[in-house]
């Protein structure tokens, strides 16, 4: 039987640095690690809300919730580790900025000779007699990185974490694609990676 009195708790305040080249600002993140001293291997969970930016601008913000496995291998007092789970993703769009960027993003991409916009803004720009969609699927996430164990209740970790979703957006009059008429849209990948350095507590 497990001794469930050798059960290890480890709680981490971080800082993540996103490496998405359209400049995720960076952002705190939490997270918590259970484990057994017996054992390499542990549950982690975490938190983060980093901003999404569209053309220089916050979309919107993506709270991510991730649940996963680790496994660590300790060299004296330093150890590596390797992570693997899945993030769920709570997005929180900003309309206002939304309906501008996307309209924005796709009209630069797809306006070309003799394909119009598939919007009628019924006169000068507004950002009311169209409709935007921005959205980010969740995704399987993971890190590979190092410590250095300071004492027995604290340490600290630096890691690279890849996390790639899927995105989309789109614009069409309202009802549009309801009805089968034309809008436009975009399937493509949205990077969520980031450096992370975390302090850990360990109980």
């Amino acid at each position: 039987m497990v001794d469930l009195t050798a059960l290890t708790l480890s709680i981490a305040l971080g800082y993540n640095q996103y490496t998405d080249e359209k400049g995720s600002e960076p952002e705190y993140t939490y997270k918590f690690q259970v484990g057994h001293e017996d054992y390499p291997v542990y549950v982690f969970g975490g938190y983060e809300d980093p901003t999404v930016r569209m053309l220089g601008q916050g979309v919107g913000t993506a709270e991510i919730y991730s649940l996963g496995l680790g496994a660590r291998k300790d060299v004296g007092d330093f150890f590596v580790f390797g992570e693997i789970g899945y993030g769920k993703i709570e997005q929180e769009p900003r309309l206002g900025i939304q309906q501008e960027t996307v309209y924005t993003e796709l009209v630069g991409r797809h306006n070309v000779y003799n394909r119009p916009v598939p919007v009628d803004l019924g006169g000068p720009y507004d950002q009311t007699s169209y409709e935007s969609s921005w959205e980010l699927d969740d995704g399987i996430l993971g890190a590979i990185g190092v410590g250095y164990q300071i004492n027995p209740h604290l340490s600290v970790t630096g890691a690279y974490r890849p996390f790639y979703v899927a995105e989309y957006i789109s614009i069409a009059n309202p009802g549009a694609k309801e009805a089968g008429l034309g809008y436009w849209e975009e399937h493509r990948s949205r990077d969520l990676s980031s450096f992370q350095f975390h302090v850990l507590f360990t109980f």
